[in-house]
């Protein structure tokens, strides 16, 4: 069924998989999407140029964030995605469940788990509620969207032959200061790319 899509998470290491090339050149035989753990990419940065010789991927990113990590490494995923060109699913582990503890208690001191949970259930008023590490990552997938816009925007503007060079040094400047940024510079930048996005569409009218 061509409707039917295909994911694989690879390990990527030379030791096990050999010649990486020759891998993903067997991969985009069967497979649609690849995705990549964020720290193991990091640590090899060469594996998106080498899937894309070998052939027409999506590619995904996860990462396992736990309780002590700031919002910012939720946040920061999407703007590592946007900087690698890949889409917009950046995957967590977001409960607690795989470790054999309860998804949704933080205090299950029963079992030792590595607490992934960024939402929990409020017993007093019998709901659900969110943290700050899961808004961060909301708020990256707005950050990301913006700059796809924004991308967009610049290529409709390029075939009416506009001029918007000075747009597009701006836009790859944010992009570059959101790489190093901390969470309070992210919702700048956020700000900025808002009001990119707003000049743009007005421009490309």
């Amino acid at each position: 069924d061509p409707q039917v899509r295909t994911m694989l998470n690879p390990n990527f290491d030379p030791k096990k998989c050999g010649d990486l090339p020759e891998l993903f050149r067997r991969l985009a035989e069967y497979t649609d999407i690849i995705e990549f753990y964020r720290p193991y990419l990091e640590r090899n940065p060469e594996l998106p140029a080498l899937a894309r010789a070998a052939g027409e991927f999506e590619y995904w990113v996860y990462h396992i964030l736990v309780k002590s990590n700031t919002p910012l490494s939720y946040r920061r995923l999407y703007w590592q995605n946007w900087a690698d060109d890949f889409s917009a699913v950046c995957a967590y582990w977001h409960f607690d469940s795989h470790a054999g503890g309860d998804g949704f208690n933080s205090f299950d001191g029963g079992k030792r788990t590595a607490d992934y949970g960024v939402i929990y259930s409020d017993e007093v008023s019998d709901q659900i509620i969110t943290s700050r590490r899961c808004e961060a990552w909301f708020q990256g997938l707005i950050d990301f969207k913006l700059g796809k816009l924004c991308e967009r925007y610049l290529g409709q503007a390029a075939a009416k032959g506009l001029d918007v060079a000075a747009e597009a040094e701006k836009l790859q400047d944010i992009k570059r200061r959101g790489l190093q940024a901390d969470i309070e510079g992210l919702t700048a930048l956020q700000q900025e790319l808002i009001g990119l996005a707003l000049s743009l569409k007005e421009k490309t009218k």
